[in-house]
């Protein structure tokens, strides 16, 4: 019997509030420059010949304007549209069930697009890393020291800082680890990514972390927008200062 072919999906989870932000429209919707901020994160997978074909997780009632946005720009690659879930886990979710309930074997590189500056470069080590790993995940070193602390704000613990890392997107996997992850629906709402969802289910699997080569920041409050504009302006002049 002959095995299925497989394909490799990037994943862009759009379908979040972003109530720290604040205001009406969520954050991902946000124009930045000329675009709203989730295609940046799009047409950076579409460039990418790694990628087969992309899934654009979305909430309800915003498909229409999505689409349009997504088919004035790409033209290459095929996009699906999946709504997302109450968790970033049950979007994730929502995401790999879409292709295993039409017989499709995937591996899943799931970026959030609160991310919009990632590197073309980035993405690709990432997603090159799975033909030596189950999984990888985009992350950079932490330069602080940081403190375990218990409920009283106490500290407990100092871990050492080079055995700390800050994990970003995207986080990439393997079709069969993906068919361990996402057996059954997710449940437990504390989970933040789904590198988490993967030590949880599948903790002895290796995971490889993947150094960010270029700052690829979320963002999360009002007070990043002026830093990504900042970083965007300095990707449009790389010749600047010289």
């Amino acid at each position: 019997m002959q095995e299925k072919e497989t394909r490799t999906v990037g994943v862009i989870l759009a379908a979040g509030k972003g109530e720290r932000m604040g205001g009406e429209i969520p954050k991902q919707f946000l124009l930045l420059e000329d675009k709203p901020l989730f295609l940046y994160s799009v047409l950076t997978f579409t460039a990418s010949k790694l990628i087969d074909e992309l899934c654009l997780v979305i909430p309800q009632g915003r498909e229409q304007a999505l689409r349009a946005w997504v088919e004035r720009f790409v033209k290459e690659k095929p996009v699906r549209y999946v709504l997302g879930g109450a968790t970033r886990t049950l979007s994730s979710y929502n995401a790999y069930t879409y292709y295993r309930e039409r017989g499709a074997r995937v591996n899943l590189v799931i970026h959030d697009a609160a991310r919009p500056l990632l590197s073309i470069v980035d993405l690709e080590a990432v997603t090159a890393a799975l033909a030596i790993s189950p999984a990888a995940v985009l992350a950079t070193p932490t330069p602080d020291t940081v403190y375990q602390v218990n409920e009283g704000h106490t500290i407990v613990n100092i871990p050492p800082r080079s055995s700390l890392w800050c994990a970003q997107t995207p986080q990439a996997f393997r079709a069969e680890v993906l068919e361990k992850m996402y057996a059954c629906e997710p449940k437990d709402a504390q989970l933040t990514d789904d590198v988490g969802l993967m030590r949880a289910v599948a903790p002895d699997l290796p995971i490889r972390l993947v150094e960010a080569t270029e700052p690829n920041p979320k963002l999360t409050t009002a007070k990043d927008l002026p830093w990504l504009k900042y970083l965007l302006e300095e990707r449009k002049e790389p010749n600047k200062g010289e």
